[in-house]
């Protein structure tokens, strides 16, 4: 993978400006280094493109330093109903796991759930088996109970 040609002491970046204005050729260009634009940038590197990664501020400016950088699997989509949409997210998710080993891993979570609160414990574990049988792998535990 190709070293960046960035230098981080002062100058720099009116160095790396210098260059860019000066016609280099450029395999891909990627507009903005949000975790989208950085994880597109990283991929199209390690595949020996020549990238140019371009952002309007600096790193970890804008919406991707406020996200939580989630890569889901739609299971609020399948709670609405969406269940098309479900799937498309969880498959999306298994690819980018697949094809980017370290940068899209599994997270554990635990949601808690309150008597007398919607959904029950019955109806979310219905729930979670469904998106289970749509992710083809049980992801889910049985809930702790106290």
């Amino acid at each position: 993978m190709q070293q960046p040609e960035t230098s981080w002491s002062q100058g720099g970046r009116e160095s790396g400006w210098t260059r860019i204005q000066a016609g280099s050729q450029w395999d891909i260009i990627i507009a903005g280094g949000g975790i989208t634009g950085a994880g597109v940038a990283r991929e199209a590197a390690r595949r020996g493109l020549k990238v140019l990664l371009v952002d309007r501020q600096d790193f970890s400016w804008g919406t991707s330093s406020r996200s939580s950088k989630m890569v889901h699997g739609g299971l609020r989509y399948i709670a609405q109903g969406d269940v098309r949409t479900t799937l498309h997210s969880v498959r999306e998710r298994e690819r980018l796991m697949l094809e980017a080993p370290g940068l899209v891993d599994l997270m554990p979570y635990m949601m808690p759930h309150y008597e007398g609160r919607f959904p029950g414990r019955f109806a979310f574990g219905m729930l979670l088996k469904v998106y289970d049988l749509l992710a083809r792998r049980r992801l889910h535990s049985p809930a702790l109970t106290h």
